[in-house]
This record gives C-alpha cells, structure tokens and sequence, in this order.
C-alpha cells in the first residue's frame, strides 16, 4: 500500500504548450487520517509549482531554436518531490479520480492535436481555395485581356481592309479617269488631225481653183491679145537692131550721147 501512495505521489501531470514543449507539474495530496477526501482537496499549494520544460526533436541541440531559448534543466530539478510517507497515504477514491483526471488530460490533448489537425487542414483548404480562385481570377484577367487583344486586332485587321479596299477604289477611280482623258484627248487628237487633214485638202484644193482658174485667165487674156495683136501698130525698121523692133521711139528721153563700146 505504501508503494502504491508513493507511486501516486510522485506521479507527474503534463500540460503541452505545443507539440514540442510541455510543462510537468508533480500531482500529490495531503489527506489525514481523520479527514479523508479526492485529490482536489490535496495540498497542491502547499509545495511550489516546478516547470520543467522538454523539447523533443531530432536534430542538434545547437541548431533547434527551442533549445537555444530554454535554459538547461539539471537532473536534480526533473527529481519530483516526494512527501513523507505519512502524507502520501491516498483512498482508492482518490486514485480513481487521478486516472480519470489523467485519461481527461489525455483526451483533451488528443482532442486539441486533432482540432488541431483539422484547423491546419481547413487552413490548408482554405489556402488552396484561395489560391484556385486567385488562378481562377487570373485566367480570368487573362481570357480578357486576350479577348481584348483579339478585339483590337480584328478591328485593326477591318481597318486595314477597309483602307486598303478604299486605296484600290480610289486606284480604280484614277485609272478610269486616266483612261477617259486619254480617250477625250486621243478624239480630240483625232479631231485635229481630221481638221488638219480637211483644211490641207481645202487648201490644196483651193490651190489647184486658183491655178486652174489663173490658167484660164491667162487663156483668155493671150486669146484677147492673139485677137487683137493684128490691129495693133508693127515696129518701124531702123536699121539699129533690137532697137528697130519698137513701134515708135521714146520722146521722153533720147540720150544724146551715142553708146560706144568700152575699148
């Protein structure tokens, strides 16, 4: 029985502050011999409070940053303090309620490390929520901003149809322009040409009048003289050459120096 009240006595309750640090803090009660009651009425305040904090992990005590906060723990402080014997001494009620204190401890650890668990996951979801509707947002962004894109260069590309169907309209427009003019002016060419041509023809005919006409007057003028030549006074012979041919001589002016030849 007095091994069974100092293994109760001694026994250590953990309180985990995280999964790697927790504090121990030794459960023991004090019940006389005329008053004998639950653990809750043992005299915890009577002995102070020891914290005892562990770290629990694999890697260096030099590169863990719990370490490096917590101040080394010697093996007298993890010593628990055990009462006298006489005040170990603890009912069967009272071991019963340690254990269910203990189990309770025990369930509400597992109880937070899953609660735990279960934020860490719905923290993860959320996460992973939040980082599919922010692709979802930019796919988003991207499909209309390739949209727009799409929409500027169809209207850019219609633009340029437009100008370039407009460029050969106005081409169209030029040539046929060009090609009318060319026709008016190669008519109007032709219609100089043909005056040109019709005016050559008046004037040669006109020419050919002219002569035809001089031909005839000449005709009748050498006919007129041919008829009339015969009653027309004939030259005097005088014995001077050519000078006997004339009909009569000058009396308007007789030189009177005879020509003599140039000896």
């Amino acid at each position: 029985m007095s091994e069974d009240n100092r293994r109760v006595s001694t026994h250590v309750v953990r309180k985990f502050i995280n999964s790697a640090i927790y504090v121990e803090k030794p459960l023991s009660a004090n019940v006389s011999s005329e008053n004998t009651s639950i653990a809750g009425k043992s005299s915890l305040e009577d002995f102070p409070e020891v914290k005892t904090k562990r770290c629990t992990c694999s890697v260096d005590q030099k590169t863990c940053p719990f370490h490096a906060d917590c101040p080394p723990i010697l093996k007298e402080s993890r010593k628990v303090l055990k009462l006298p014997e006489s005040k170990t001494k603890v009912s069967q009620n009272s071991k019963v309620e340690i254990k269910k204190l203990i189990k309770k401890e025990d369930e509400t650890r597992k109880k937070v490390q899953k609660q735990k668990i279960v934020d860490e996951a719905k923290v993860k979801e959320k996460e992973k929520e939040k980082l599919l509707e922010q692709e979802r947002d930019n796919f988003r962004k991207w499909l209309m901003n390739k949209k727009k894109l799409e929409e500027e260069a169809k209207r850019k590309k219609e633009k340029e149809e437009e100008e370039k169907q407009l460029k050969e309209l106005e081409k169209e427009k030029r040539q046929l322009e060009n090609q009318l003019n060319f026709q008016l002016w190669l008519k109007k060419k032709e219609e100089e040409n043909l005056e040109k041509k019709i005016k050559k023809q008046m004037d040669l005919i006109n020419e050919l009048e002219r002569k035809e006409t001089q031909l005839k007057d000449n005709e009748k003028a050498f006919n007129e003289w041919l008829k009339n030549s015969k009653h027309r006074q004939k030259p005097i012979p005088l014995n001077k050459g050519l000078e006997s041919l004339c009909s009569s001589t000058s009396v308007t002016y007789i030189n009177p120096n005879p020509w003599n030849p140039i000896t």
